[in-house]
């Protein structure tokens, strides 16, 4: 969010070209789109993208990049909210991108795969089209409910995010 991606580019950027090492070069600087890992790689300018934070708003990641499904990726958008709670003594793990994050595999779920909800045969109304509400009706349009809808009050959905960014 603060830093442009790859930022660090002007100084980790010699070190493969250079011919500095043989060995395989890891490389991070807010690297969070699979378009610019890619060209990364490609370039030669790092063997390995280090996707802390990425991996932290999509723990599927690399399986996404993999098997083609770009739309699919929640993608980092460097908010650090994910570290800055850890600095402050607050939960474990956030992140404004993947509510989910850290509760996955405790609870013994996994965010990706929904079941048919027992109620699938019901119509369903979700009122406020901020991140929250969004992002409940997708899982609920996942889980095959009859039908989701969703408001908002607003002219445009988004919610505070809209206030935030401006």
């Amino acid at each position: 969010r603060f830093f442009e991606e790859n930022h660090e580019k002007p100084y980790t950027g010699r070190i493969k070209p250079g011919n500095h090492t043989d060995k395989p070069v890891v490389g991070v600087g807010r690297i969070v789109s699979p378009d610019t890992m890619v060209a990364i790689i490609n370039s030669g300018q790092f063997d390995i993208i280090g996707a802390a934070r990425p991996s932290i708003s999509d723990p599927f990641l690399p399986n996404k990049i993999d098997e083609g499904h770009l739309d699919d990726i929640r993608e980092c958008i460097g908010c650090n909210q994910c570290i800055s709670r850890w600095e402050i003594g607050g939960p474990p793990m956030v992140c404004t991108q993947n509510a989910t994050a850290g509760e996955e595999y405790r609870r013994g779920w996994h965010p990706e795969r929904f079941h048919r909800a027992a109620n699938a045969d019901k119509s369903v109304l979700v009122v406020g089209a901020g991140p929250a509400g969004m992002e409940c009706a997708m899982v609920l349009g996942k889980r095959q409910m009859s039908a989701v809808h969703l408001v908002e009050a607003e002219r445009e959905i988004g919610g505070h995010v809209n206030w935030v960014s401006s």
